[in-house]
């Protein structure tokens, strides 16, 4: 017998999982899932009012910029996203994580 398999032999197996761990780890991965759908859809949700915000936005031609309240990096790029499949022009403005916000403007009336 070789030197690896006369150590990994005598090495003791892990330890299994009781049923109440077994249990718990199902009930965590159950709640992660849940969390992970609600955020899906908070963020579905989200991406179909700033579709339709930007969507009014373009057809209305009056204002020359549409600002959107400060949020986070995430959100900012599914509005930059959006407009940009508009045809609208995206600039962030404000300290990231702090008050960072979006403005879009119609391409032919952009800063």
């Amino acid at each position: 017998m070789d030197l690896l398999g006369s150590i990994l032999n005598s090495m003791q197996k892990p330890p299994s999982a009781s049923d109440e761990q077994k249990k718990a780890i199902k009930k965590q991965k159950e709640a992660i899932e849940r969390k992970h759908e609600q955020e899906k859809h908070i963020l579905n949700k989200f991406c179909r009012r700033v579709e339709e915000k930007i969507s009014n936005f373009i057809k209305d031609g009056t204002k020359l910029s549409l600002q959107f309240e400060p949020m986070d990096q995430m959100y900012r790029s599914v509005i930059r996203d959006v407009a940009t499949t508009a045809g609208a022009q995206v600039y962030s403005f404000g300290q990231e994580g702090v008050d960072r916000y979006a403005v879009v403007y119609l391409k032919e009336k952009g800063p």
